[in-house]
């Protein structure tokens, strides 16, 4: 932490001179961070307080930084006077602040507003846990894509869950997909103990509870009484506000209930989910991709079975042709049934479940190292 007291020379006139400051937090993007404090004057910028001697220097408290030394000291001298009357007023203008060279408004950016230049182009990010982060320019025009259009305001995007990276087609012949690829694609890379779960088949969602509206209002910003939020892993809310509501009052009830709000002294809680039913959300999937193939199989495969069933009859050898084909309609009949478990009508928040991500029930397996 520092203080910055870098000025430049305002353009009042030969021997007209005023401290005049470019407002660099607005583009500022380092790793630490900056406590600066200007003359005293209106129109205050990003990130600084103006002090004047003899005032407590008021500096914020972060809740994941350090306490700060010395916060709410006096500094300087109590002030009895005017000691020098400035030849010229300032002008107040909220809305402006002085050009990069001193010789013009420049608009001060509204803190909302995304600065294109931090996300175009291929970016470093350092973070907490797995060091610099190298951003593709490719990954992040999609981002930017999916994130500006259909994503809820950033401030209640807590956490953005992970999808599962895909791996290698099965080798047998039968197959499209096998663990025996999963598990060697572990053992490359020197993991030998795995824990293999049960998943809910549905939606992933993001819980984000706040205990009331004050709560939202302190930590999140809130807006028109938002309470939380409940949105999919690419930060898409998935109902309306009125619905939403209703659902994190319901899972604010069942937190008291629950004891939770005590036990973890918390204010706010964050819980990834899966929704279901899956239906809820992909509905169109699970009737283009799924019905329609068991549909197709259920209608083709009795045919075909009746038919190699009549030339069986006739004396020809289908036998091996015949246990293909009812094996098929079996295959036909318990995606059928797999996917139906994940559907049921809903009506508002009638029939919504969530189930927690990881499941409670898990089983460890043992994979042993190549």
């Amino acid at each position: 932490m520092g203080a910055s007291f870098t000025q430049r020379p305002s353009r009042l006139g030969s021997g007209r001179l005023l401290p005049v400051r470019y407002p660099w937090a607005n583009d500022y993007r380092g790793n630490a961070m900056v406590l600066y404090w200007p003359h005293a004057g209106p129109g205050a910028g990003v990130g600084e307080q103006h002090h004047v001697p003899g005032h407590r220097l008021r500096l914020r408290r972060e809740a994941d930084r350090p306490e700060v030394p010395g916060e709410g000291r006096r500094c300087g001298r109590r002030r009895t006077r005017e000691w020098y009357a400035p030849v010229k007023p300032f002008r107040i203008a909220p809305a402006e602040t002085t050009g990069e060279r001193g010789d013009g408004p420049a608009t001060q950016r509204d803190p909302d507003v995304l600065d294109l230049t931090d996300v175009l182009g291929k970016r470093g990010i350092e973070t907490a846990h797995h060091g610099r982060v190298t951003v593709r320019e490719d990954n992040a025009a999609g981002a930017l894509e999916v994130m500006s259009r259909f994503a809820m305001h950033p401030r209640w995007l807590r956490y953005l869950p992970p999808t599962m990276a895909p791996k290698a087609t099965s080798a047998r012949s039968d197959l499209l997909e096998h663990p025996d690829q999963a598990f060697d694609a572990y053992r490359r890379e020197g993991i030998t103990g795995l824990i293999c779960q049960e998943k809910h088949m549905g939606s992933r969602a993001v819980l984000l509870v706040c205990r009331d509206d004050q709560v939202a209002r302190r930590h999140i910003d809130a807006e028109d009484g938002a309470t939380g939020a409940v949105h999919t892993r690419t930060g898409r809310a998935f109902f309306d506000h009125d619905l939403t509501e209703r659902l994190l009052g319901l899972l604010r009830d069942a937190a008291g209930r629950a004891g939770l709000w005590r036990e973890l002294d918390a204010d706010w809680l964050l819980l990834d989910c899966e929704l279901l039913p899956w239906s809820v959300k992909a509905a169109e999937l699970l009737r283009n991709q799924y019905a329609s193939v068991a549909a197709a199989a259920r209608s083709a495969l009795p045919a075909a079975l009746s038919a190699l069933d009549q030339a069986r009859d006739r004396g020809l050898d289908v036998s091996a042709l015949r246990e293909r084909t009812k094996a098929r309609a079996a295959n036909a009949d318990a995606l059928t049934h797999a996917y139906r478990r994940y559907q049921w009508p809903i009506d508002g928040l009638v029939g919504i479940r969530f189930g927690p991500v990881p499941a409670a029930r898990d089983q460890r397996v043992h994979v042993r190292a190549a």
